[in-house]
């Protein structure tokens, strides 16, 4: 005897059952999905809005935006001597950062590749230099991170990467076609920033999305220095002036030799260092010359402003030859004081307080009466000091290459 298959049938009854389980499932799963990307998307949308708003708190290469080496802190005008060290696994050539009490800092293989070597991105505590957290990535660190409240944002071998602040998890990452050896600017929720190969970038703090780019031309050495709605960098023999909001050129200035300093804004006119031996103080809206002054040497290394004066050091390439740190006043473009270091200078003098900061050739970190020019503390480091130094609290922090540590000085 055949099996019934009439309707109403058991057999037909569970395979309806079934149909209408599967049928369940599918929209339960649809509905849950939906629910889950909603609230992906609204958690992605708020982290936007925090990172953005947390763009207004920012630490810079050079103290701020108009990259002025000008630290609204304590200095340190009498040295008692090493707080701690820090021995990083590879030299570091950039300089620190310091935000709320942590320090930010990278290193970068002496042979640097973008696949055959590693880098590290330090954030140390800034009272007892103990490791907070430890980033990892194909390349080199070459320049100072830009910190703000929600993210840093790190430049090296192949592009620019945005880390988190709290544990250095990665946020996202934007590749380019150059390196990028020079310092990014966070200015209006928009991270700035140049490549080797003369393109300037600016991307959306909160996701890396592209808000414009700008091609200058190869050989860029030089950090963005942002004032006014502008952006300012050197690009080979020339500074630029950009709309900030656009990337559109409105002036360009040249020099005599190609760039490796970054402008200093303030009073109105931008202060550039020129390897041609001139320090050159321009109108910020036009890119005339106000005036110009003639160093003892070549000037690589970027100027430091007050709101009187003008510092800005000298370099030969003799090992033997002293440096100079030049003091000019800023209204007039006279010398009011001069200080000699022994060894050039490759580090930018930096201020806090009424003393700068300006590291030698030959390792030594000098602090210098911004009145007198005359030598209030010297450290003596046992290799180069290249990069900046930071200060923050009354703690003077300075990096020496080839291996050599990160001293925390109080």
């Amino acid at each position: 005897m055949g099996r019934s298959d009439h309707p109403g049938s058991p057999r037909r009854n569970r395979g309806a059952v079934w149909l209408w389980v599967l049928v369940i499932a599918l929209f339960l799963g649809a509905l849950t999905a939906y629910f889950v990307f909603r609230d992906q998307n609204r958690i992605r949308q708020e982290e936007g809005e925090r990172i953005r708003r947390g763009s207004g708190h920012v630490a810079l290469e050079r103290g701020d935006a108009g990259r002025t080496g000008n630290f609204k802190t304590q200095g340190l005008e009498q040295l008692k001597g090493e707080l701690w060290t820090f021995l990083p696994e590879y030299p570091i050539y950039a300089s620190p950062v310091v935000m709320d009490g942590t320090l930010y800092v990278g290193d970068a293989y002496p042979v640097p590749s973008v696949d055959g070597t590693w880098a590290h991105l330090y954030a140390l505590d800034c009272r007892t230099g103990s490791l907070k957290w430890k980033y990892r990535k194909a390349g080199a660190f070459f320049s100072a991170p830009a910190v703000s409240e929600e993210v840093l944002c790190c430049a090296g071998a192949g592009g620019l990467v945005a880390l988190s602040r709290r544990d250095g998890t990665p946020k996202w990452e934007f590749r380019t076609k150059g390196w990028v050896s020079t310092s990014p600017a966070i200015l209006d929720a928009t991270v700035f920033f140049g490549t080797s190969e003369g393109m300037v970038y600016a991307l959306d703090l909160a996701t890396g999305e592209p808000k414009w780019n700008s091609e200058l031309g190869p050989h860029l050495q030089s950090s963005p220095a942002l004032s006014g709605g502008r952006l300012y960098i050197g690009c080979h023999d020339y500074l630029y002036s950009l709309d900030q909001g656009s990337g559109k050129a409105l002036w360009r200035f040249k020099t005599g030799e190609p760039l490796t300093s970054t402008p200093a804004i303030g009073g109105g006119n931008v202060h550039l260092a020129g390897s041609d031996q001139i320090l050159y103080a321009l109108d910020a809206p036009t890119g005339k010359t106000v005036w110009t002054f003639k160093a003892r040497g070549s000037l690589i290394a970027s100027p430091a402003l007050t709101p009187d004066l003008v510092l800005v050091g000298t370099y030969a390439k003799a090992p033997s030859s002293q440096g100079t740190l030049h003091a000019i006043d800023r209204a007039t473009g006279l010398e009011r004081w001069r200080f000699l270091t022994h060894g050039s200078i490759e580090s930018s003098p930096v201020i806090a307080g009424e003393t700068v900061y300006v590291g030698s050739q030959f390792g030594g970190l000098y602090a210098i009466d911004l009145k007198t020019g005359k030598e209030r503390w010297n450290f003596a480091a046992p290799q180069i000091i290249r990069a900046d130094p930071a200060v923050a609290d009354g703690i003077v922090f300075v990096t020496s290459n080839y291996r050599g540590p990160i001293y925390a000085l109080h």
